[in-house]
């Protein structure tokens, strides 16, 4: 017994190492485990932490002190010298570090100075929608710079009503907001300041209520006469045309939102291109101005009554680069199509003349040919894949094959090409009758429209005679009255039925004096959607 007993005792001892050596490994994995656990929720901390200084850091000193980043530009339009000249009085290129900033949201994108001030590219900050903030960015990007280095020009955008709004409706607390600005304008008398208003004028003025109307109009007048006495101060606001604001074509959503960007951020230095300083506002005329603004802004509801209900209707573009130039929202066809309701293919091609289509050896009259159903889709695609109308055309032609024109409309437009070619009026007319008699053959149903070629302002306005056989521009415009009437088409006239006139021309045209502008294009879209 003594001797089994021992052994017994002798083996358990012999085990004891080995179960204090599991007990130990035990104690270290969970010793591990929990290390990793607080490793992981120290590191998840500490991330934590970081990120939210280095928001810290981005918003407060970084972001503050970033400014406008500016670019070399290789070339000026005159319209942007002039627009320079109009707001800046100046009409050479920016040069220097310039300053920007703005604290609403429709001026705020990486390509409005690019078209108002001849910039590359300009990259802003914002929007910075608090008035405060504003001024924590402006001293922050300025307060540092010496007279050598301060901005020539100082450009700000400013909200009055928002302003108004955010210094809770109070008159003092508003110009004390503004203190700031006036301060440093009175600090650096040599430099340019330039406030800058929102301009979607009569878009926001109808959208508010009366009382609203009264509190707006006290904020932008107390704003003005706040500023009033520095000679290096001004304040702009400039209302755009009522058939720009009032109308929802332009709009991404409708009547009550806001305007388009891509339309919007050209619009106001096509619009100013030729006019005097009627938009600066000052003590003398501000009250009227905002009464004049405000009165109008009640129209707004109403102007869409004027646009024909085109809604089940087929429209087909066919003309030169007057519709086919231009392929986005802003094209012709696209303000006629959110005006009216109607279908719409744009089958312009930059370029081209009715004497083109009538020639068989063209391949525009393949697409032509296509669109009556002469021709049949491969050889279409063969002779015409590589221009740009052609996806148009080719929907256009599928939209309307088998039918007789029923709910269709054709809006032809050709004859500036006609006349720059110097080909004879008589065989624009010619080629223009062929056009119209094969739709009216093929689609008997349909309705045609035809226009008459436009103002320019080269060739001394179309009165030149260009080449051995042309004529000036209004025999063309003749030309296209008489073959309209002689194939029993309706006729609209492009310098008589659409607000244009050769006087004002660079309102509505491009540089080129040729070529509708933003402006031109949705003034003839308007034209047609009322005449229609």
């Amino acid at each position: 017994m003594k001797n089994n007993s021992e052994g017994k005792r002798n083996k358990h001892q012999n085990k004891l190492p080995e179960i204090a050596g599991r007990i130990a490994s035990a104690l270290s994995a969970r010793a591990k485990r929990i290390g990793i656990v607080k490793l992981a929720a120290f590191s998840v901390l500490g991330i934590l932490l970081i990120s939210a200084a280095s928001v810290f850091i981005w918003m407060f000193f970084i972001r503050a002190h970033k400014t406008a980043e500016i670019y070399e530009r290789h070339y000026s339009w005159p319209s942007e010298n002039a627009l320079k000249g109009i707001i800046l009085e100046d009409p050479e290129p920016f040069s220097g570090n310039d300053y920007f900033a703005f604290n609403f949201d429709n001026c705020v994108t990486n390509f409005v100075f690019t078209d108002y001030f001849a910039y590359d590219a300009v990259e802003i900050p914002g929007p910075i929608r608090s008035i405060r903030f504003m001024q924590k960015y402006f001293e922050g990007t300025l307060g540092e710079c010496d007279e050598d280095s301060f901005p020539p020009y100082v450009i700000i955008g400013i909200d009055p009503y928002q302003t108004y709004l955010q210094s809770c409706s109070n008159k003092e607390l508003f110009q004390k907001n503004l203190a700031f600005i006036a301060d440093s304008a009175s600090a650096h008398p040599d430099s340019k300041y330039c406030i800058i208003l929102p301009d979607d004028s009569y878009y926001k003025w109808n959208m508010l209520s009366d009382e609203e109307k009264k509190e707006a109009r006290l904020s932008y007048i107390l704003l003005v006469r706040y500023f009033t006495g520095l000679t290096n101060l001004n304040v702009y606001y400039y209302s755009l045309e009522d058939w720009v604001l009032y109308s929802s074509c332009i709009r991404s959503g409708g009547p009550d939102s806001p305007v388009l960007s891509e339309t919007y951020d050209h619009l106001l230095a096509l619009d100013v291109f030729d006019q005097a300083d009627n938009f600066i506002l000052t003590k003398e005329n501000v009250n009227d101005y905002l009464d004049d603004v405000i009165e109008r802004s009640g129209e707004y509801a109403s102007i869409s009554e004027d646009f024909t209900d085109l809604s089940g209707k087929s429209v087909f573009f066919l003309g030169d680069s007057i519709f086919g130039n231009f392929r986005n929202e802003t094209s012709v066809p696209s303000f006629f199509r959110e005006m009216t309701g109607a279908r719409v293919y744009n089958l312009g091609e930059g370029g081209m003349s009715a004497v083109q289509v009538a020639n068989e050896n063209h391949p525009l009259n393949s697409a032509f040919r296509h669109l009556t159903g002469d021709l049949d889709r491969a050889s279409f695609d063969a002779a015409f894949s590589g221009y740009h109308s052609y996806g148009d055309f080719g929907l256009a032609a599928h939209a309307i094959e088998g039918t007789a024109g029923e709910n269709c409309i054709f809006i032809v437009e050709y004859g500036l090409n006609d006349y720059f070619g110097g080909i004879e009026a008589a065989r624009y007319a010619d080629a223009l009758y062929m056009i119209l008699t094969e739709l009216k053959a093929t689609y008997p149903a349909a309705r045609i429209v035809v226009l008459s070629p436009g103002y320019i302002g080269m060739y001394e306005y179309g009165n030149e005679s260009i080449g051995e056989y042309g004529g000036i521009l209004d025999e063309y415009r003749e030309a296209a009255a008489q073959t309209a009437s002689a194939c029993g088409c309706e006729f609209l006239s492009q310098t008589e039925d659409f607000g244009f006139t050769q006087e004002d021309y660079r309102t509505y045209l491009q540089e080129d004096t040729v070529h509708y502008n933003e402006i031109g294009r949705y003034r003839l879209a308007l034209g047609l959607a009322r005449n229609l």
